[in-house]
């Protein structure tokens, strides 16, 4: 199966759906990162920020330092103009 995020796609965020379900991309506003796009994964203590491209490093926000403000909502898919 192709990866949601390829070059050249834009992503369709819902603004709506802010609950994180492990495994699924969010869109996130980060201190210091600006806006991001990562798969999510909850864990006890962090929320694991998983880029796409591999020459990014995986990032960690504890719990304890996490805003819901942080989330701008759930990548649903993208989409790739072809007559461009």
């Amino acid at each position: 199966m192709e990866k949601l995020l390829i070059k050249g796609t834009n992503a369709v965020i819902d603004r709506n759906k802010k609950d994180i379900v492990s495994g699924n991309i969010y869109a996130f506003k980060l201190p210091h990162e600006g806006n991001i796009m990562r798969e999510c994964y909850s864990e006890p203590d962090v929320l694991r920020l998983n880029p796409y491209n591999k020459n990014y490093p995986t990032a960690q926000v504890e719990w304890a330092d996490f805003r819901p403000e942080m989330i701008i909502g759930k990548v649903s898919c993208s989409v790739i103009n072809v007559h461009r």
